[in-house]
């Protein structure tokens, strides 16, 4: 084979090469020319979507429902150190003021933004208990900041200024709030099952509060459980502590459904209010809004290996049309 055969033979395999790279590049155009083509199509449509605006229409009645707020675990007189709880949180006399000012500065500014939208004329307050830490450990009666007599009067002192807060406030028409005392407050060794209410320094404080306060509705119950009936709805509010929780899958949902299904066999409740585990949540599917604390994260928290959770507590929003609808924390810290 010559020269020029080699070089009419590499020009045909040029050629080839050349034909093959075109067919590619062609199918590539006309798969291109496809998808413009369905672009193109999709526009179309597109264009001949008629958009219809939105006109809102204010209705000409204001639905009307109802603000919980959930007030437990100040545990007025405790003291933790950052030391303790490896500086997550600290809690002292002058905290425990700030806090409960923001609480209920924090709650009016809550009210006042559901307030827009749905008309709440009642507050329905339930004041679950441990505002006292109280002597019901050895150790308390070195770390804690004061005796509790002394936290019966500061509680006292500071529930005041935030109780006339509120009503200067001026947009809730009535108050009402169900009072229930915690473990941590009582007088006796051991909880009584029977009158617990009146051997805790709770009693007093809310006592006090009732006879400084007549304008307020009170509701002082010397038992363990207390139901109030609002809007075809049965909301049952106590500190928690009969509820056991010892650790395990499902965390505290578990107890805290399993008690509810028990005692609903006595009265059934749309809703339970509890406070004791010093953690917030909203429990839709255990019809329970759980309540946390003001003095937050301690020791006793750290050792257990527990998560931290900010001082906070609950509100829940109770549209008498549509049930239980808006839950919004108070926080209490900046």
């Amino acid at each position: 084979m010559n020269i020029k055969e080699i070089e009419e033979l590499i020009e045909k395999w040029h050629k080839k090469e050349r034909e093959k790279e075109y067919k590619e590049q062609i199918k590539f155009l006309i798969q291109e020319n496809e998808k413009l083509k369905r672009l193109l199509a999709i526009n179309e449509k597109l264009n001949e979507i008629k958009v219809v605006p939105i006109n809102y229409t204010k209705s000409k009645g204001q639905d009307n429902g109802c603000l919980i707020a959930l007030l437990s675990d100040i545990h007025i007189e405790k003291h933790i150190s950052k030391t303790s709880t490896n500086n997550i949180n600290e809690f002292n006399l002058d905290i425990a003021r700030k806090r409960l000012e923001r609480y209920f500065i924090n709650l009016v500014k809550i009210h006042e933004k559901h307030n827009r939208d749905i008309k709440l004329d009642t507050l329905l307050f339930g004041w679950l208990g441990d505002f006292i830490h109280g002597l019901i450990h050895e150790e308390y009666m070195k770390t804690n900041l004061l005796t509790p007599p002394e936290a019966v009067i500061f509680a006292v002192e500071i529930l005041t200024s935030g109780l006339e807060y509120l009503l200067n406030y001026k947009k809730i028409k009535e108050i009402i709030i169900v009072c229930k005392v915690g473990n941590h407050s009582r007088i006796t060794e051991k909880i009584f099952n029977d009158e617990e209410a009146i051997f805790s320094y709770e009693w007093v404080i809310y006592n006090t509060l009732k006879n400084k306060f007549p304008m307020i509705k009170w509701i002082l119950e010397n038992n363990y459980l207390t139901y109030v009936n609002i809007a075809n709805k049965t909301i049952r509010f106590h500190h928690g502590h009969q509820v056991k929780y010892y650790g395990g899958i499902g965390g505290i949902y578990i107890p805290i459904n399993k008690y509810r299904l028990r005692i609903d066999q006595h009265i059934r409740a749309d809703l339970n209010c509890i406070g004791h585990f010093h953690s917030s949540d909203w429990m839709r599917n255990a019809k329970t809004l759980l309540n946390g604390s003001v003095c937050g994260f301690d020791a006793y928290t750290l050792r257990k290996g527990y998560e931290p959770e900010p001082p906070m507590q609950q509100t829940l929003i109770l549209d008498y049309k549509r049930g239980f609808t808006i839950n919004t924390p108070i926080l209490l810290e900046q």
